[in-house]
């Protein structure tokens, strides 16, 4: 996976240099040892890194060369994740992983080797079982690439297809003041960017977050329509890195609304929108990886009485996993060839079954042509297992309006239902949107 982080239409340095650091450790890796060796502790952001240390006894590790070893992870707070027991010579390890009922005994020529066969096994006849232990933990752990928790990719297409389709603010609206969701006379399309920037705390792990849409339509008739939108995310949490992308092809279909009512009238609209969604994340520190399908429905409706627009949503959207394939960069050395056709690839079968729901509501207050207040509520929810179940998120936004062009400047909060502490995320939002 490329490491180059997408520029967000708005980074406000300033905000994001003030956000707390955490306070622990993401990963944090303990090895006790036969014979009066010392325990040791490491933590850190790679937990792949931490357990090479570990198994092959080296750096803050290396007392334990020669003598058996019991090895424990405490991943982003799930305690004995994994624990692994290595003996004394360095070629025999029992691998067990907490939540799946693995259990397997690995054998290798030393402690090189035997590293090697663990981590072949889990990229190849073992794929099945990484992929069922990566589901577990992101329904224990709150910092979960793929799933799990607010800033995760299943999440993240969710709530931003429902804000698209099922909560119009005031770029989607058409006309200078008019509850319709009809462009302008001759204008047939529209298409916006929007980027956010802010930090969220999961479970007491903290990190910068970033996300960015590029989202458009076109109108085929004064009923049917057609959106597609790209969506990528970045989020860095106690120094990992984890990423996410995803593209969303929508059919809205207007029920009412077809055409601007006239301000001395009150005026209703509503709108279906379907929605067909791919999309994947990936993180090399945490080692969650996944990509997959979603299909869902969002409704939203309007009423506009005078100068205040009041609008109701719903949107659920299913997600079901993929298979991924992925590079094995440790034999990048050994080959060659151009765009590394010759490195070996490696696939899993993401385990993902979930449902995002969403449901809302928000109010518009726009006295002319050119100015506009709004603020809204949602709460999401996911309807399987996760780390984090689900979460409100209050939104506002003042938005200037030209003739061709909108632009809208706000505020995004998340917070989990259960608990403030389990998660608690601030964003700054801008929007610019151009119809043609």
């Amino acid at each position: 996976m490329t490491r180059t982080i997408p520029p967000p239409a708005v980074l406000l340095a300033a905000a994001l240099a003030a956000c707390p650091a955490s306070g622990r450790e993401l990963f944090v890796v303990g090895a006790t040892g036969a014979g009066g060796t010392p325990a040791v502790q490491r933590g850190g952001s790679d937990a792949f890194d931490l357990l090479d240390d570990a198994l092959q006894a080296r750096g803050g590790f290396g007392g334990f060369d020669g003598t058996q070893q019991r090895i424990r992870l405490d991943y982003a707070g799930v305690a004995d994740a994994a624990v692994v027991d290595v003996s004394a010579d360095g070629r025999t390890a029992t691998v067990r992983l907490r939540g799946v009922g693995f259990e397997r005994t690995f054998r290798g020529d030393d402690r090189d080797d035997l590293t090697d066969e663990i981590e072949d096994f889990f990229e190849e006849e073992g794929s099945d079982v990484y992929a069922r232990y990566l589901r577990y933990l992101r329904e224990q752990a709150a910092i979960g690439s793929v799933d799990g928790n607010p800033d995760a990719a299943t999440a993240l297409l969710a709530t931003g297809s429902f804000s698209r389709h099922a909560l119009p603010g005031p770029e989607a609206l058409g006309g200078a003041r008019s509850l319709s969701f009809q462009l302008d006379e001759n204008r047939i399309g529209w298409v916006r960017y929007t980027g956010t920037g802010g930090y969220a705390d999961s479970d007491g792990f903290g990190g910068v977050r970033l996300a960015g849409t590029l989202d458009g339509g076109i109108d085929f008739s004064e009923w049917v329509g057609l959106t597609g939108a790209y969506t990528f995310g970045y989020r860095e949490v106690a120094g990992a890195d984890l990423w996410q992308s995803g593209i969303e092809l929508g059919l809205p279909v207007t029920l009412l609304g077809h055409r601007p009512a006239p301000l001395s009238e009150n005026a209703l609209s509503l709108r279906l929108t379907p929605v067909l969604q791919f999309g994947g994340a990936g993180s090399r520190d945490t080692g969650d990886l996944g990509s997959f399908v979603g299909y869902g429905l969002n409704a939203g409706g309007g009423l506009r009485i005078g100068d205040l627009t009041f609008s109701v949503g719903a949107g659920i959207v299913g997600y079901s996993g993929l298979e991924q394939t992925f590079y094995d960069h440790d034999d990048d050395e050994d080959n060659s060839g151009p765009f590394l056709s010759e490195v070996d690839r490696d696939t899993l079968d993401t385990d993902l079954s979930q449902a995002v729901a969403s449901l809302g509501g928000g109010v518009l207050w726009r006295p002319g042509t050119r100015f506009a207040l709004d603020a809204g509520l949602a709460y999401h929810r996911f309807l399987d297992d996760a780390a984090v179940q689900g979460w409100w998120a209050p939104t506002a936004g003042v938005s200037l309006t030209g003739e061709r062009t909108t632009l809208r400047l706000g505020y995004e909060g998340s917070f989990a239902d259960e608990s403030r502490d389990l998660y608690e995320g601030h964003a700054l939002e801008a929007s610019f949107t151009y119809s043609f």
